[in-house]
């Protein structure tokens, strides 16, 4: 896995290297995780700073910063 932590992810998308993010339901940590997808390559966690996923625990907080990053559409993911 490779670490994309919140600044990252922004300047990333500042720099057209992230195409779609997904915001993932986790039921192993009990919340949301954003997922980017680089240009080319597959989805990706934000990451915290110890490099695992960043895991929020309300939907509307994790859509908001999947939009703070700069995506104007968010895919939200919850299996049944």
């Amino acid at each position: 896995m490779i670490n994309m932590e919140f600044d990252a992810a922004q300047d990333a998308f500042r720099a057209g290297e992230l195409t779609e993010a997904v915001v993932s339901s986790d039921d192993e940590r009990n919340g949301w995780v954003i997922m980017v997808r680089r240009r080319g390559a597959g989805l990706e966690p934000i990451t915290d700073t110890r490099g695992e996923p960043r895991v929020y625990h309300q939907l509307d907080h994790a859509s908001e910063l999947a939009r703070r990053i700069g995506f104007r559409q968010v895919r939200i993911e919850e299996p049944f």
